[in-house]
């Protein structure tokens, strides 16, 4: 559930940064969203403790996939309906992927640690997430450093 707000959350921050590309009450969509996860989490426990602990599982992870799929869906609004490809693939670095592999990590270490009915997933070495987190916001630094100086002024540094 967590993950999921995070991700919801984080995107809304994305969609701010690019509020040029996106419609304007996209970012308040997305907290809105976070928002329901949080009021989940504060009633979750006395909501969710009639229910088996796979069905607590998978209500967290329809969540947070749900949460991944918003932030596919603003890369791919990015990409196809403003035809902006560098910015889609900005994105896609520092917040689809990793919010996939990032889904991908935390359920493969929750459903490896239980017996639940799932298939198994691969376990995820956390040294590779750590390289994919430095990754990412190195990513997000020349992304930035990029468009400061796109948009500084001609013979004017960023630093004046």
């Amino acid at each position: 559930m967590l993950i999921g707000i995070d991700t919801f959350l984080g995107a809304g921050i994305i969609t701010i940064l690019f509020d040029k590309h996106f419609p304007s009450p996209f970012p308040y969509i997305l907290e809105v969203a976070a928002f329901i996860g949080f009021g989940e989490l504060v009633i979750g426990p006395s909501y969710l403790s009639g229910f088996s602990t796979t069905l607590q599982f998978y209500y967290s992870f329809a969540y947070s996939m749900i949460a991944a799929t918003a932030v596919l869906a603003a890369n791919l609004y990015l990409l196809f309906a403003r035809n902006r490809s560098f910015e889609s693939g900005l994105v896609a670095a520092i917040a689809t992927v990793p919010s996939y592999l990032a889904n991908l990590f935390f359920a493969s270490a929750y459903v490896n640690g239980m017996a639940l009915e799932l298939p198994v997933f691969p376990i995820v070495p956390i040294g590779t997430v750590y390289a994919l987190v430095f990754a990412s916001g190195s990513l997000l630094m020349v992304g930035i450093t990029l468009q400061t100086r796109q948009r500084a002024p001609a013979g004017k540094s960023t630093l004046d």
